[in-house]
């Protein structure tokens, strides 16, 4: 696998960034694709090196490649995560809404107060990541 870092200009919103991400995914080769906004930068990993005017050919016209920031050849160095790697925070944090569900309705043990405190704790939890992100929050949500 191969991986290669661009320069990118012609960006000016997240909307750019999903653009540019889906029609780069779109070529044959190309496994994996980063673009970042504020670095104005492109960061592919292949699995068979594609040439810039292909990778330019592919995006509209008002997005422009240029010169190649680095090349890295990831063969073996980097492990792509699992689905179950990538999605452990999440079964953390729905661990943490239960237990503390079922700890506040210990003594009670009604499914309503249960579920009540489940989706109250969720709203809470929910709100707090909403806050943490929320420039991109309504393009990932929305």
């Amino acid at each position: 696998m191969q991986a290669a870092k661009f320069k990118i200009a012609g960006m000016t919103c997240s909307a750019c960034v999903e653009t540019v991400t889906k029609h780069l995914k779109n070529i044959k080769d190309v496994s994996k694709v980063d673009v970042s906004l504020t670095n104005e930068a492109v960061k592919i990993k292949m699995l068979e090196s594609v040439p810039i005017h292909v990778l330019q050919q592919a995006l509209p016209e008002n997005y422009i490649l240029s010169e190649q920031l680095e090349n890295v050849d990831t063969t073996g160095q980097e492990k792509e995560k699992t689905d179950l790697q990538q999605l452990f925070p999440l079964f953390l944090v729905f661990f943490y809404i239960t237990v503390t569900s079922l700890v506040l309705n210990r003594y009670t043990g009604t499914v309503s107060g249960f579920m009540l405190d489940f989706m109250g704790i969720f709203y809470i939890v929910f709100s707090f990541f909403k806050f943490l992100d929320y420039k991109n929050f309504p393009g990932v949500f929305g």
